[in-house]
């Protein structure tokens, strides 16, 4: 897979905006229109972005894949930090629900220290990152094939998630507004979150800070129904009593996992 400097910088520039147009990389980058547009034509052949509405966005890439570091970026620490703080909340005997996204997937590669858990998920790069570990069960919820987000859906996945029963759902969103909830950029993917988050007891948000004041796609679920957040964001006095009043717990990192109970 060959990428040249340029366009390891325009995937950096992607992964940190979430998306642009052809015009903000020109812009960004001082190049013209038509060097951008084969620099995003080669890194989708390379499936690396998407490209809808005339913007251009990274795609979730497979634990195995040589791009997958190099997707996370400068983020790769706090992504970390925040992986780490959330795998400290899962316990022996637990059933978690993963749907796809970057930090949900490495949570799934994290639990190698696990043993006795249930993972449920919807996402087929997620399942084929955790089937090969003997010491989890690995549930499917089956449903209708999404390539967009490599995902299971529809009204099969749903029916299967309202007969379960489970401790803790972690979404990465696309977005989050204080006061429009969170979005998911997959419109398809939106009601297969739903009945995941009513059938999670624990709702618990892994965002990196760039994803508040962010509204993308379609809206998930208002945050009242989340009871925890983790996330790199280093929370204003204002958003932290607005959170409070949803009775949302805080988890702020890094700085020693940074705990505001409310």
């Amino acid at each position: 897979m060959v990428r040249t400097k340029r366009t390891k910088e325009i995937l950096h520039f992607l992964d940190t905006q979430h998306s642009a147009s052809v015009k903000e990389i020109s812009d960004h980058f001082g190049l013209n229109e038509a060097t951008v547009r084969r620099d995003l034509r080669q890194l989708q052949l390379q499936n690396l972005i998407k490209r809808e509405y005339g913007k251009a966005s990274i795609v979730e890439k497979r634990p195995d894949s040589e791009a997958f570091e190099s997707y996370l970026g400068d983020a790769a620490e706090p992504a970390a930090q925040i992986v780490s703080h959330a795998l400290k909340l899962i316990h022996t005997g637990q059933v978690i629900i993963l749907p796809g996204a970057q930090l949900t997937l490495l949570l799934a590669r994290s639990l190698v220290e696990k043993s006795h858990i249930s993972v449920v998920t919807n996402s087929l790069t997620i399942f084929n990152a955790v089937k090969g570990n003997q010491n989890l069960r690995v549930i499917s919820t089956g449903g209708i094939y999404d390539p967009l987000g490599n995902s299971m859906n529809g009204a099969i996945a749903e029916t299967m998630l309202q007969n379960l029963r489970a401790d803790i759902l972690f979404i990465e969103p696309s977005g989050i507004s204080m006061q429009e909830g969170f979005t998911h950029e997959n419109l398809a993917q939106i009601p297969t979150l739903n009945a995941m988050i009513r059938t999670a007891r624990q709702v618990i948000l892994l965002a990196r800070s760039r994803t508040f004041d962010k509204q993308a796609g379609g809206i998930v679920a208002p945050l009242n129904v989340v009871h925890k957040i983790v996330t790199d964001r280093a929370f204003s006095e204002r958003e932290l009593a607005t959170l409070a009043e949803m009775n949302i717990e805080t988890v702020s990192v890094p700085s020693e996992d940074r705990t505001h109970t409310t």
